[in-house]
């Protein structure tokens, strides 16, 4: 018997390491690498169809940009990006997603930019080369944690709840 739980044990670890190597997979190694370097990140409100005198951020309005976060906020956001409980691979939603917040996360001189949309809980992450599209339903609590703290005066965003209704 105690032969037989060795095999397992080393099988159960593989799946483990495979499982978490999805999320860095998806993200690609340079958008993984801004992410675990990031220094600093700008925060807009996005969305609405009224032009803007701020312009745009991937391709929405910016209704107005909140104060810069530091480094320990953009390691939060690294964190659940880098997650994969985060994400639901296996599944695709039958929406539009229409991202009410972006957070523009640097690292030196490069940057990738996350648009949220808190009504699918879906989100764009825009690189240099690509857009990448997903969920991030595992993980909405803490991403709205982040967007009320980024916003805290913000009417709409003090709304959202933590977990769909």
């Amino acid at each position: 018997m105690r032969l037989t739980a060795i095999p397992l044990m080393m099988l159960g670890f593989c799946v483990c390491a495979e499982q978490a190597m999805k999320a860095e997979k998806f993200l690609g190694p340079s958008t993984v690498a801004i992410l675990k370097n990031a220094t600093k990140v700008e925060v807009y409100r996005i969305g609405g169809k009224e032009e803007s005198r701020h312009g745009k951020i991937v391709g929405e309005h910016i209704m107005y940009r909140g104060k810069d976060q530091d480094k320990d906020f953009a390691a939060r956001i690294a964190k659940l990006l880098l997650d994969d409980r985060t994400y639901d691979f296996e599944r695709k939603k039958e929406c539009k997603p229409q991202p009410g917040v972006a957070f523009k996360i640097f690292s030196e001189d490069t940057s990738v930019t996350l648009a949220l949309c808190f009504e699918c809980d879906e989100f764009d992450l825009v690189t240099s080369r690509k857009t990448l599209h997903e969920d991030f339903d595992g993980n909405r609590k803490e991403f709205v944690k982040l967007a009320q703290e980024a916003f805290p005066d913000d009417e709409v965003i003090k709304a959202l709840k933590a977990g769909k209704e």
